[in-house]
């Protein structure tokens, strides 16, 4: 079949026009802006006034946006995407105009307590985030930030820019003045007030506030010198506020401020009302007395002793690692005047009282308050005192001291007590050993521990239980009961010259507390052997020195080889015999929940990646 083509000549001119017509349109199409446009987020602290609220990263926050063209109306079809490490806004290529890019960041914290962030908008005027809730507080580290910036597509060379993003809320910024150090740690609670007020709820997309809600703020808890958040106020009217702290010092004795005040602007937007706390009036202001509470000591920049990662030419070095066992806590005065305090224990210690004894004063001075001590802590703190500073005395009358004594107050000699049970039962110890550390030949920077002989390096995991089993053991020759348990083998305990040298075990137990302390080491397993020990040279194997707590079988050789540092050989029955076998060892583990060290959670060595594999 054959088709005929009609080539009437006005058709085909028709066909032409109509080609080129297409060919144009698509030409147009290839007109289209190609260039994306990128958008830098930054933060608009100007620091121009203190009054700023200022924001210092936008890192953690959720950031939303949107784009709206030159008669308000936000565009949906436009495909836009956020950087969160480069903190950018990218817009792919859009058509030629003029557009505004409003960006939104805030705390994600804020969805989960009453605020709604809307998700899909029309024009710039809509609600972009409200607070739906009937009433509002002041909120502790919340950020609401907005920033918009206006940009043109078609005859421009510049395709970046940045968003200036500035905070929305208001602030209320305690600003609490202490006398001393001591007056600020010993502050353990403040409260704020402010009358009710009305401050917006809500903020539009292109940054107007708008709409009410309550704010209501009755003795809320907080931090002193903290920065609180919330709406901005719908009104210009002043603010009243209270603020009331409480202290409670050393003598457990409670003193209540109340400061009441004024805001010095309304609750405007982007800026912090200071609220000045003044404690300068506080009975304990003029203390030369040094408080420090849990929350300093425990802080993250207090150093600790004989941790995994110190070096063993410290904990190797007496002069720098070695301690007392019936005075774990050393405390010194520094050359330029500070109070250190170092404590060789495993176990925390609360509510220790140090004092002072100058010569110039028959009664000691209390210097200073620790509520509590941390499990081997090493710190330094500042004394802060002159003339004007007073000390409580013994017979709790209040003093100051001379300037040729604060001068030379590091020659003061000085004393510690504690209620503390823990104290408590190491004031019982009546022995006075002294105990450092050592590699006797080994290496334990070494996988293997570089062993040297019968004997390998001694790690921080191992000397840190080897502290912990060294005070159980001197509480327990220092123990009545013990030596009450002891006497009922009289008569059964022989010495080094067979079973005719039958001991006298009323004794025995001054035998190791005579003793003047030990070289502690860490035994190599691999000749077969558990533990040393001769002199003041002692030593058991690592899961030895961990097992203390439960087993039999790792006390046997504690009490084993410490028979051999006060003279005991292998012919008494003080070795291998009833003695370490089924006296001192049975008595240890079931007795070890009253010792000072009495669990192996307060180390939980077992788990420590750093022992020997």
């Amino acid at each position: 079949m054959t088709f005929k083509i009609n080539t009437n000549p006005s058709i085909v001119l028709l066909l032409i026009a109509f080609c080129v017509s297409s060919c144009q349109k698509k030409d147009s199409d290839y007109n289209q802006p190609t260039e994306t446009y990128q958008f830098h987020l930054a933060l608009s602290n100007s620091n121009e006034s203190q009054n700023e609220i200022e924001t210092k990263s936008i890192g953690n926050l959720n950031v939303k946006y949107f784009i709206s063209d030159k008669q308000g109306n936000v565009i949906n079809d436009v495909f836009a995407a956020y950087d969160t490490q480069l903190e950018t806004i990218t817009i792919e290529p859009i058509r030629p105009g003029e557009y505004e890019l409003f960006v939104l960041a805030y705390t994600p914290a804020l969805e989960k307590e009453g605020f709604i962030v809307a998700s899909t908008l029309t024009t710039k005027k809509d609600t972009w985030i409200h607070f739906s809730k009937d009433n509002i507080g002041l909120m502790k580290d919340r950020s609401l930030l907005f920033g918009k910036c206006q940009f043109k597509v078609g005859n421009t060379t510049s395709h970046n820019a940045d968003v200036a993003l500035s905070n929305v809320f208001s602030a209320v910024a305690l600003n609490t003045k202490f006398p001393n150090k001591y007056t600020n740690d010993i502050l353990t609670k403040v409260s704020v007030s402010l009358e009710p007020s009305l401050v917006h709820n809500s903020l539009s997309l292109d940054g107007e506030l708008s709409g009410s809600v309550q704010l209501i703020v009755n003795n809320d808890e907080v931090e002193h010198n903290s920065q609180l958040y919330t709406f901005p106020s719908s009104t210009d009217k002043l603010v009243n506020f209270n603020v009331n702290t409480e202290t409670v010092n050393h003598d457990r004795l409670k003193y209540k401020s109340n400061f009441e005040g004024i805001t010095n602007t309304s609750l405007r937007r982007g800026v912090k009302n200071i609220i000045n706390v003044d404690l300068s009036n506080h009975p304990d202001s003029n203390t030369g007395t040094i408080y420090i509470n849990r929350k300093v000591h425990n802080s993250k920049d207090r150093p600790k002793i004989l941790q995994d990662s110190e070096s063993k030419s410290v904990y190797y070095n007496s002069s720098q690692r070695s301690f007392y066992v019936n005075k774990p806590l050393q405390i010194t005065f520094t050359e330029d005047n500070k109070l250190h305090t170092r404590f060789y224990s495993p176990v925390p210690v609360q509510n220790v009282e140090i004092w002072a004894k100058f010569p110039d004063f028959k009664e000691e001075l209390l210097i200073a308050y620790l509520d509590t001590i941390p499990a081997f802590s090493d710190a330094k703190f500042d004394i802060l005192i002159d003339e004007k500073s007073v000390f409580k005395t013994r017979s709790n009358k209040y003093v100051s001291i001379l300037q040729s004594n604060i001068d030379n107050i590091h020659n003061a000699i000085l004393s510690m007590e504690s209620s503390d049970i823990y104290f408590e039962k190491i004031k019982t110890i009546r022995c006075d050993w002294w105990n450092k550390f050592t590699s006797f030949g080994g290496n334990p920077d070494l996988p293997n521990g570089g062993p040297a002989g019968n004997w390998m390096g001694i790690r921080p995991v191992h000397i840190r239980e080897a502290v912990g089993l060294m005070t159980n053991l001197a509480y327990m020759f220092s123990s009545p009961k013990f030596e009450a348990y002891l006497a009922t083998f009289q008569g059964r305990l022989y010495g080094n010259k067979g079973k005719e040298d039958i001991l006298d075990v009323t004794t025995l137990t001054q035998r190791f507390l005579d003793h003047s302390g030990y070289n502690l080491g860490l035994v190599y397993e691999g000749n077969g052997v558990l533990g040393m020990g001769g002199g003041r040279s002692f030593g058991v194997a690592q899961y030895v020195f961990y097992g203390h707590y439960l087993g039999l079988y790792s006390c046997n050789t504690i009490f084993h080889e410490l028979s051999h540092t006060v003279d005991f050989s292998h012919n008494s029955n003080m070795t291998y015999g009833i003695w370490a076998g089924g006296i001192a060892d049975t008595y240890y583990v079931n007795n070890v929940s009253t010792f000072p060290v009495n669990s192996p959670s307060y180390l939980n060595t077992s788990a420590n990646p750093t022992l020997y594999k």
